[in-house]
């Protein structure tokens, strides 16, 4: 049977059981709030997590694109030097030579003929006559125009793990009269990886079009030069970015943030992923302390319930009883003994003894009334009986007399007090701006700021930070910073019109996605700008058509001033 039905029913069980079932009721909201909370925080971080694998695998796809763009641009500088295009091969090879220790991260540029036959280059490979028209790449620099990325392979020229970069170049005549190719070393890739960082138990893969891993972090050594499991080959050429979370081929299960073949112009796949592990042990061990602290107080609270149950109704219930018992055994000198200081129960007792000691007395009169009763009869009897002898007849009156008694008492109380305190330190407009923008957005030339740096009292500063923050989580997610053109401009101003100091910030948006109206209940936001300066200022939020626009005029009393 359920506490409920214990509480509804109220028989069957103890008075011990119900108290228990009472207070396990009274616990049900608390662990149902703490149990929600919990599930809303691990949703929050997995989100978070999330939304940093992705970050960590563009920011390497933008690392890449980079060192192809810049291969690309040396490639063209060099189709236009005059040795090259003059076929002068001792020239052309003076010149790649000196140009060599300049570029540490090729291993080789070289320029083929259109047979595919080394001509020259920075590197002289140790067989002149080295083929290389059977490349996939020199085909396809050959067959089309513009750059081409090849595939993983040990270069001929330098013998060395490569990623082959090529692009056709023409004489001064305008016809196509061979093909640079340069090499992108391999180890220095991976240098450069490692140099980015990872974070604990995460990851980094580059792989070409076929899968083949070209750099990797950790164990570079055991998966640089293979092929990406069949398992994860779909993500190559999937239709947009994504995150999944899965068990890396290493064995560790990771949130991954992947940028597929075809979001990538050079060609290339990248992951980046983050150890479940490591990125949900502070949620998990929080839940875990949350359902230890439930189980404590739930112990705590029934052990309470038991021992002060015990002394405070159990026993002195039990006292009354046995009291009673004694009373109906004909004891009548039984009492309970109860102060008020037992409560309500106790000053039951003392009412109950109180009606026993009337009982008593209200006996005695009795008896003695029916005693003088008795008397008075037997007098009256004799004097009929007189009279009667006295004059032959004469009535003779009669009495009787029957008292009764009744009386009840409950009660019941409970009480409960909760404390929340918080504080925090004041901060400047400047640094609430950076410490929300840096972390959400590393891209902060998309972001204008304009006003002179100010200081806010803590309680704004804090309501100041919620709002920008709730502001560039909706433009990252809804608004101008979630398009490639989108831009955001923050000003603020601050003026000193009488004795008070008002602060004026405009937050507005530019290029990002048509902006509609929200309809219906407001969310967080909304409600969170409502209320975050409430007391001392206005929050208004403007949905244009070039996107969203909140301004924010705050003012400050004489005591709170604004400090330039």
């Amino acid at each position: 049977m359920t506490a409920f039905k214990l509480l509804r029913l109220g028989h069957g069980a103890s008075l011990r059981t119900r108290l228990m079932a009472l207070a396990l009721v009274a616990l049900a909201p608390g662990v149902a709030s703490v149990l929600y909370t919990t599930h809303q925080i691990d949703g929050l971080r997995r989100a978070e997590v999330a939304e940093l694998a992705m970050q960590g695998a563009r920011h390497a796809a933008d690392e890449t694109n980079r060192i192809i763009s810049g291969v690309e641009s040396l490639l063209l500088a060099v189709s236009h030097v005059p040795s090259v295009r003059d076929g002068d091969a001792e020239a052309c090879s003076v010149y790649l030579g000196d140009l060599g220790p300049n570029l540490p991260h090729l291993v080789a540029v070289s320029v083929l003929d259109l047979e595919g036959r080394w001509f020259c280059g920075s590197v002289r490979p140790a067989d002149p006559a080295v083929d290389l028209s059977d490349r996939s790449y020199f085909q396809e620099a050959l067959a089309h125009e513009g750059l081409v990325l090849g595939l993983y392979t040990a270069g001929r020229v330098s013998g060395r793990p490569i990623l082959p970069v090529a692009l056709s170049f023409p004489n001064r005549a305008g016809a196509k009269a061979g093909v640079l190719v340069a090499t992108i070393d391999l180890a220095w890739l991976g240098q450069v990886m490692r140099e980015r960082g990872v974070p604990r138990d995460g990851s980094l893969t580059v792989a070409d079009r076929e899968g083949t891993i070209v750099a990797r972090e950790p164990l570079p050594e055991r998966f640089v030069g293979t092929k990406i499991p069949e398992a994860f080959r779909r993500l190559l050429n999937a239709g947009a970015a994504g995150v999944e979370e899965v068990r890396s081929q290493d064995g560790t299960k990771r949130v991954l943030g992947y940028v597929p073949v075809g979001s990538s112009p050079p060609g290339l796949y990248v992951s980046a992923g983050l150890s479940s592990q490591a990125s949900f042990q502070a949620v998990s061990m929080a839940a875990l302390y949350a359902v230890l602290m439930i189980l404590a107080g739930a112990i705590g609270a029934l052990c309470a319930t038991w021992l002060v149950g015990s002394r405070a109704f159990i026993k002195p219930l039990e006292r009354l009883n046995a009291v009673l018992t004694r009373w109906r055994n004909g004891e009548r000198g039984a009492r309970t003994e109860l102060t008020a200081e037992s409560g309500e129960i106790g000053v039951l007792g003392m009412q109950l003894d109180a009606m026993m000691d009337e009982i008593i007395t209200t006996q005695a009169k009795r008896d003695l009334l029916s005693r003088e009763l008795s008397h008075r009869v037997k007098n009256t009897l004799s004097t009929v009986q007189a009279l009667a002898m006295a004059t032959l007849n004469g009535p003779q009156p009669a009495r009787d007399l029957l008292p009764e008694y009744l009386q009840r008492i409950s009660a019941l109380g409970r009480m409960h007090d909760v404390l929340l305190h918080d504080h925090w330190e004041s901060a400047s407009m400047l640094c609430a701006l950076d410490g929300v923008l840096r972390p959400l957005c590393p891209d902060l030339t998309r972001v204008r700021i304009s006003g002179e740096d100010c200081e806010l009292p803590p309680h704004h500063a804090l309501g100041m930070t919620m709002v920008l923050h709730d502001l560039t989580t909706n433009a990252l997610k809804h608004g101008a910073l979630s398009t490639p053109d989108g831009r955001i401009d923050i000003t603020w101003t601050v003026e000193c019109p009488g004795s008070d100091t008002v602060l004026d910030v405009t937050w507005r948006e530019h290029g990002g996605p048509p902006v509609r109206p929200v309809s219906g209940r407001k969310g967080f936001g909304m409600r969170l700008m409502s209320r975050a300066f409430a007391s001392a200022g206005t929050a208004t939020l403007q949905f244009e058509p070039r996107g969203i626009v909140c301004r924010i005029v705050l003012r400050l009393t004489a005591g709170e001033q604004i400090a330039a």
